[in-house]
């Protein structure tokens, strides 16, 4: 051990409490001997401690160590003193080069705790640092002995025998001194002892304890810290290195992070803090990485370089924002592997790709949307469409995907934009009621009659541009809902020809939706009945009683029939708003009622149910019955072009996509855009309700489709509705209802997937959404509304989103966090109560 076998005190050839005059003699004589060129003969050299050549030069150095009071104390601690006539016989048995007679001698006298103590330690160190293999019994016993000694009364006279009366220094603090040096020299000489050594001391009893682990806890943080700091400046200046930096970096923190656990148990913030720092810095290395090389697509090794970097990182990362992050990204990684054969396609139509993009976003971001829009929309896509049909093939997975993204915002828009048909539809229902009370001939007055015609042109706008989108080649579940809000259309136009002049309208070729599918895709798909059209009359009076009976009828059906498509959705929820209102900038509270879902009041079992079970958690458990009243729910997740319309700005991390869900969001974020919706209510509005979060029970319960068996009988009985439990919001095949981490890589727009039985989005996937409630156990008694645990720090989310696996996307599943947090997946939808 050097702090032994190069000690000062041992190279000047004194013990350490040699008095001044004998100190500056025999320095004297040896710096005479070693500037003539030869050895001298010292007395308390103690060769049997190892050999160590003597020169001039070092001799110079080992007293420049001995200047001043500190130097002094240090190298005392690590030497010989004589106090005692059992000190003389232990140092003649040193002289002799007998240093197991010396150990025995002072050892026989240590209980005392006096010089006999302080010099065993010495020695002990000595020894169980330089056999053959090191002594970590004996190491553990000689730090004891000293620290032992440092607080006992007898410091003090080695204090005054090293040092003058001008220092002074306290026992806990000479005691961190020792244990600092000790360290240190094994931080360099002996690494291998260091973990069973720094445990051992932890066991000590002594008094500076606490204050040496806090200060070697505050030495390996900061060490870490730089190390991490080194490693980002390198990665900033050459990213291509990342991989390898990364690698440097998790293994020049190793032992660092061992002995922080060590110290502090994996648990306390002090780990838990500077791991995730190490994990973050290590990401970044991958990422940076990762991103540097993501352009060439000829390869996939550097993303699973980069990738197999993020699993090191992962151990690493506790606290929840460093998982995250790391699940981020190393979804991120498998989606780039997964579908590099998707990316080289979007790199051979990139130009037609990105036009479609954005002309997707400058549409979704129109104020108003009129039908004229939506053709101008979908004509304008139809070349680069067409392009990339021509270089991928017709039925290619990526250019049916795009073509089947443009028919579905195109028929969203359809079902959005009924200004017209919403604002005349009452009125004709009262008419024809009226005539169907009063009259046994139909006469239509020529102002009705004109807003039939008008309806009917409106209609026909809507059927020819569902004629437009039904030429794309588009995917299997919305080619035939298109077919079949068209087939609505045309039914609907020519049910108004019974009194009104117009074309009659044939089916055709796009009835049979297997004759546009793909092949893979034909044989499953069976084309609709077909129905035999009645023949439509002009405008001429109807003379028959039960033609005319009939065709009313056939009116009314139709017009209820149209809502499917929602174009009379706000006129059948009951609501008494200003249609006008819907489409003014800073109206989004009218615009969100517009896609409000009743949710009929009833009960259900919550929590871990049968179809639950492989996948439940415990915070999911008891299944409790819970009784709730009707509410409104949205239908989507609230966008960022709402956000923004009642916010003023756009937190999103996924900017650019106006119809995707709103998120990066906190509870309290989510608290002050309702507070300003509220404010912004029209006072028809306040009279049916106030916007709020939905409560946990109220999401769940929405989600499942609304009531559900809550006993063996209901579940045997004959309503097969309360029987329709499934493990995700509409269904068990995540991949029909959810964007999760398998198939997303960034949120999508809200209302793609199929929604579930009560007509609502994503309510698995794509993005958390906050409830109301505050965070908390599940009781097993029956509740009735509960609204959530009465206290506590954590807030509720519920449904998954598209950074995590399936199982988290589950109806029963729980997440809850702290109101302020915001993160790229954590967004809302509201509800309107009374």
């Amino acid at each position: 051990m050097q702090l032994i076998i190069q000690n000062p005190y041992r190279t000047v050839g004194v013990l350490a409490n040699t008095g001044t005059k004998d100190f500056s003699r025999i320095s004297k004589e040896r710096g005479r001997f070693l500037s003539a060129g030869q050895q001298p003969d010292a007395e308390y050299s103690f060769p049997c401690l190892g050999n160590y050549l003597l020169t001039e030069e070092g001799f110079t150095k080992a007293k420049s160590k001995l200047d001043g009071n500190k130097n002094k104390l240090e190298a005392a601690l690590f030497w010989f003193i004589q106090q005692s006539d059992a000190d003389e016989e232990a140092i003649e048995a040193l002289q002799a080069g007998n240093i197991e007679p010396a150990a025995k001698w002072w050892g026989s006298l240590r209980q005392n705790n006096q010089s006999e103590a302080f010099n065993l330690s010495t020695l002990l160190l000595y020894k169980a640092l330089s056999e053959p293999v090191a002594n970590n019994t004996l190491l553990a016993e000689a730090t004891t002995l000293k620290l032992s000694f440092l607080e006992s009364a007898h410091f003090s006279a080695l204090l005054q025998a090293v040092t003058d009366e001008t220092y002074s220094i306290t026992p806990e603090d000479a005691q961190i001194l020792f244990l600092q040096l000790l360290w240190k020299a094994l931080t360099e000489n002996h690494k291998a002892l260091l973990m069973g050594w720094i445990s051992g001391v932890m066991k000590i009893k002594f008094k500076a304890n606490k204050q040496f682990i806090q200060w070697l806890t505050n030495t390996h943080i900061q060490a870490v810290e730089t190390k991490i700091e080194d490693a980002n400046i390198k990665r900033r200046t050459n990213k291509a290195a990342g991989v390898n930096l990364g690698e440097q970096l998790l293994a020049a923190t190793e032992n660092d992070l061992q002995t922080l656990e060590l110290l502090q148990t994996k648990k306390s913030s002090y780990y838990i803090g500077v791991s995730d720092k190490v994990a973050e810095e290590i990401l970044w290395c991958a990422k940076d990485y990762f991103a540097y090389y993501e352009e060439d697509l000829s390869a996939t090794k550097f993303a699973e370089e980069a990738g197999n970097l993020a699993k090191k990182a992962q151990p690493l990362a506790l606290g929840k924002a460093a998982q995250e992050h790391n699940k981020t990204f190393a979804d991120k990684i498998n989606y780039h592997i997964e579908n590099l054969p998707l990316l080289r396609k979007k790199k051979l139509v990139k130009a037609d790709y990105e036009a479609i993009s954005n002309k997707l976003e400058a549409f979704e971001s129109l104020s108003s949307v009129g039908r004229e829009h939506v053709r101008e929309f979908v004509n304008s896509c139809i070349p680069h469409l067409t392009n990339m049909e021509t270089i991928l093939g017709t039925w290619d997975d990526f250019y049916l995907e795009i073509s089947t993204i443009v028919a579905r915002t195109a028929q969203n828009m359809l079902v959005k934009i009924d200004e017209l048909i919403s604002n005349q539809v009452v009125n004709i229902v009262n008419i024809l009621n009226n005539l169907n009370k009063n009259s046994s001939y139909y006469y239509i007055p020529d102002d009705a009659k004109n807003t039939l015609q008008d309806l009917q042109k409106s209609l026909k706008q809507i059927y020819d541009t569902y004629t437009i989108i039904l030429k794309f080649k588009l995917q299997k579940s919305l080619r035939e809902t298109a077919t079949r809000n068209r087939k609505i259309s045309r039914e609907f136009i020519n049910n108004l020809n019974s009194f009104t002049s117009g074309l009659t309208i044939y089916a055709d070729s796009f009835d049979d939706v297997s004759a546009h599918l793909a092949p893979q895709d034909r044989k499953s798909s069976k084309p609709p009945k077909s129905k035999p059209h009645s023949e439509v009359g002009n405008s001429d009076n109807q003379t028959a009683k039960s033609k005319e009976s009939n065709s009313g009828y056939s009116l009314t059906a139709a017009l209820a029939g149209l809502g499917v498509i929602g174009l009379l959705i706000w006129w059948f929820t009951g609501s008494s708003a200003n249609n006008s209102d819907a489409v003014e900038v800073g109206s989004t509270a009218v615009e969100i009622s517009h896609d409000l879902v009743l949710v009929p009041g009833g009960s259900f079992m919550m929590g871990c149910t049968a179809e639950q079970k492989q996948y439940c958690e415990s915070a999911e458990k008891p299944a409790h019955k819970v009784t709730l009243d009707s509410f409104y729910i949205s239908k989507y997740e609230v966008t960022q072009l709402q956000w923004e319309k009642v916010m003023g700005s756009n937190p999103s991390s996924n900017v650019g996509c106006n119809s995707c869900p709103v998120e990066n969001v906190s509870w309290e974020d989510v608290q002050a855009f309702i507070d300003r919706l509220n404010a912004a209510l029209p006072d028809s509005l306040k009279k049916t309700g106030v916007y709020r979060l939905p409560t946990e029970a109220e999401w769940e319960y929405a989600a499942r489709g609304g009531a559900t068996a809550t006993s063996p009988k209901e579940a045997r009985g004959k309503n097969k509705s309360l029987n329709n439990s499934f493990v995700y919001a509409g269904g068990n095949n995540i991949e029909d209802v959810a964007w999760y981490s398998s198939n997303s890589n960034s949120t999508h727009p809200v209302g793609q997937k199929q929604p579930n039985k009560l007509g609502l989005y994503d309510m698995s996937g794509n993005v958390w959404e906050w409830c109301g409630d505050g965070y908390g156990d599940y009781q097993s008694n029956p509740q009735a509304n509960p609204r959530g645990a009465a206290s506590g720090s954590y807030r509720v989310l519920r449904g998954g989103s598209w950074t995590n696996g399936a199982v988290n996307c589950r109806v029963a599943y729980r997440h809850d966090n702290t109101p302020t947090y915001r993160y790229i997946n954590y967004g809302f939808r509201v509800v309107l109560v009374p």
